[in-house]
């Protein structure tokens, strides 16, 4: 029989472990500038990241842009397991199809690729979503999208 102080002890230091892992993740993100992932990809490859880019969704596309380095190469996201505050704000988002710039946590992959439809260089594998800005319902390729929205869309040279 285990004594009680013995119980107590053994789950403050489960808790404690689970919120020092949890702090360990989050530690480990970095914080890149998405034109940074597309120059220099292989540094990035596998490692939870940080950035804010523009999301185009629709029926066959799942795409992260930045316009001043897409042409370096086209990013497919996927979805890992979303928190609760994520897939709210997910949810409150245009289902068919859209345009939005938002601020993304999740894992960058070039090995294993290409992804998506074949077209796709990299992937995003998004596990967290914030300060989401939908721009439009449309998810037109960046350079078809009205001038007044390209010109709100995530762009190198905009910080």
């Amino acid at each position: 029989m285990i004594r009680p102080h013995i119980s107590i002890a053994l789950l403050v230091l489960v808790f404690a472990g689970v919120a020092f892992a949890q702090d360990g993740e989050a530690n480990m993100t970095q914080v890149v500038e998405f034109c940074d992932l597309m120059a220099d990809p292989a540094k990035y490859d596998g490692k939870t990241v940080k950035v804010r880019a523009t999301w185009r969704y629709g029926f066959e596309w799942d795409e992260l842009y930045c316009r001043g380095c897409r042409e370096l190469g086209k990013t497919w996201r996927t979805v890992a397991e979303l928190d609760k505050e994520t897939r709210s704000k997910v949810k409150r988002l245009p289902k068919e199809s859209g345009t939005v710039n938002a601020v993304f946590t999740g894992v960058f992959r070039v090995s294993g690729g290409p992804f998506g439809d074949g077209s796709y260089r990299f992937q995003f594998e998004m596990s967290r979503m914030e300060s989401p800005q939908l721009l439009t319902r449309a998810s037109a390729v960046p350079e078809h999208l009205p001038a007044k929205i390209q010109n709100r869309t995530c762009d190198s040279e905009q910080r």
